[in-house]
């Protein structure tokens, strides 16, 4: 009985600190080896990441965002920890909305085909920030993208060997309500 009482005092105080948020229109990734992320403190809460670990040390991220009015600018990156490298076989993505014919961008950042990783260290407001390094740019889709966009990754080589990872899809999605702390922001 006791702990029935103070589950339900932790889940009282657990909604009262809550409110539902809708989420909006937005586009949800997904991959077999990846984990989306949402960033709650954005508008409507409708911005989603993914991430999907190659191997230990190097990760594949991934955003679609609504910029102005139906324009949509997709981040893709590689993030590298220090010590680690991976060896691209092209610099091309291609991206295909609504299985219309695939579009072809060429990533400067992955020009040079080997990408090794390292820390990266910022200096903001007298403290250290240390990150892993990311390769990586930003592309103007475009607008009317329809409910499906998928990505395709070039092939990559690392010391075990080479990878083809499974395409990237992104899926609109609507009509959600999301339960945010209130102090979350």
């Amino acid at each position: 009985m006791k702990h029935q009482l103070l589950f339900i005092v932790f889940m009282n105080l657990f909604l009262v600190g809550c409110i539902a948020k809708p989420r909006g229109t937005y586009y949800q990734p997904f991959h077999p080896l990846g984990q989306s992320l949402s960033r709650s403190c954005d508008h409507n809460s409708n911005k989603e990441r993914i991430e999907i670990p190659i191997v230990e040390g190097v990760l594949l991220h991934s955003s679609l965002i609504e910029e102005n009015a139906g324009t949509f600018v997709l981040s893709i990156s590689f993030v590298l920890e220090e010590g680690k490298s991976i060896r691209l076989l092209s610099d091309n993505i291609s991206v295909q909305t609504n299985g219309n014919k695939p579009m072809i961008y060429s990533l400067k950042e992955w020009q040079d085909g080997v990408l090794v990783g390292g820390v990266v260290k910022q200096n903001y407001h007298e403290m250290i920030l240390t990150y892993n390094k990311s390769f990586g740019e930003k592309v103007n889709i475009g607008a009317n993208i329809g409910d499906t966009l998928k990505i395709e990754v070039p092939e990559v080589e690392i010391s075990s060997g080479r990878i083809k990872l499974a395409p990237i899809e992104f899926k609109k999605m609507s009509g959600e309500v999301q339960w945010l702390p209130k102090l979350n922001c």
